[in-house]
C-alpha cells in the first residue's frame, strides 16, 4: 500500500507518575511519539515535492532498519485534525525522536513539521519491528490495513474503556502520554471507521464518560497481531477451554 507523506513538531516533559507511590510500581516501557503535520512549504514545484517523498519513504526504512523506529503509520479521511498527517513511534528518548525526524528529506523540506511527545505503553511493539525485519529480508512488499487511532479523556476513565476493549482482541496498543498531554489515552483500534470505533467505545464501561478523538489511520498488518486478548492465567477456570 502506498503511504502518504508524513509530519512532526515540539518536545513534552516526562511522564508523571500514577499513585501513592510511584517508585514501587514498575512503569511501562518507555517510546516517543512523533506527530507528523503539514509543513510551511505548500508552494514547491512538482519535481520538488516528488524528491521529499522518495526521501522520506526511504528515511523511514533506513530508521526502520537501524531498530530506532518502531511504526509510521499516515492519517486517513476522517481525522481530527487536518494538519496530521501521520504518526511515529519511536523507541528512543524524546531528544533522540526529534533528532531522528530531522534527517527526513520531507522535514527539511518544509513539506512537515514534527511534535514529539514521550509515551508509555505495555505493547510489545519491538514485535512488530521484528516482524518488519523479517518481511524485508523475505523481500515481500509492505502490507497495511486500517485502523482507528485515538486519544480519550480523562485519562483513567479512558483508561477502564479501552482496557475492557482489550478483552475482546480489539486494542492493539495503549498508554498515556506525557508532558502537557498527560491528561490524554493514546490507543489504536483494530476498526475500519471512526464510527465503528466510536460504537465500540461508548458501549465500553465508563466509555459515554470519554471524549473520544478519533482519526482514520494505516500502518503494517502486524499490528493486528498484538490485539489478541491475554491468555487464560494457568489455573483459571478459563485454561482448560479448548475453543478457537
Amino acid at each position: 500500500m502506498k503511504r502518504p507523506l508524513l509530519v512532526l513538531a515540539a518536545a513534552a516533559a516526562p511522564l508523571a507518575c500514577a499513585g501513592p507511590e510511584p517508585s514501587s510500581v514498575p512503569l511501562p516501557p518507555a517510546y516517543s511519539v512523533v506527530f507528523l503535520e503539514t509543513g510551511p512549504a505548500t508552494d514547491l514545484a512538482p519535481a520538488e515535492v516528488q524528491r521529499a517523498s522518495t526521501g522520506h519513504q526511504q528515511n523511514i526504512r533506513r530508521l526502520g532498519e537501524e531498530g530506532v523506529l518502531l511504526i509510521a503509520g499516515p492519517f486517513g479521511e476522517p481525522r481530527v485534525d487536518p494538519r496530521l498527517r501521520g504518526l511515529f513511534v519511536f523507541d528512543a528518548p524524546p531528544e533522540e525522536a526529534l533528532e531522528a525526524t530531522a534527517t527526513d528529506p520531507a522535514v527539511q523540506a518544509g513539506v512537515f513539521t514534527m511534535a514529539v511527545v514521550p509515551w508509555r505503553t505495555e505493547a510489545p511493539l519491538r514485535r512488530v519491528r521484528e516482524l518488519e525485519k523479517a518481511r524485508l529480508e523475505r523481500g515481500e512488499e509492505f502490507t497495511g490495513r486500517a485502523y482507528v487511532l485515538g486519544t480519550g479523556t480523562p485519562v483513567f476513565q479512558a483508561f477502564r474503556a479501552i482496557g475492557a476493549l482489550s478483552a475482546q482482541g480489539v486494542v492493539p496498543f495503549h498508554g498515556q502520554l506525557g508532558g502537557e498531554r498527560r491528561e490524554e489515552l493514546l490507543f489504536a483500534l483494530v476498526a475500519e471507521t471512526p464510527d465503528e470505533a466510536r460504537a465500540l467505545l461508548e458501549a465500553a464501561p465508563g466509555g459515554d464518560e470519554v471524549t473520544w478523538n478519533l482519526s482514520s489511520w494505516y500502518a503494517t498488518r502486524y499490528l493486528a497481531d498484538l490485539a489478541a486478548p491475554p491468555a487464560p492465567a494457568a489455573g483459571s477456570g478459563d485454561a482448560a477451554d479448548t475453543r478457537p
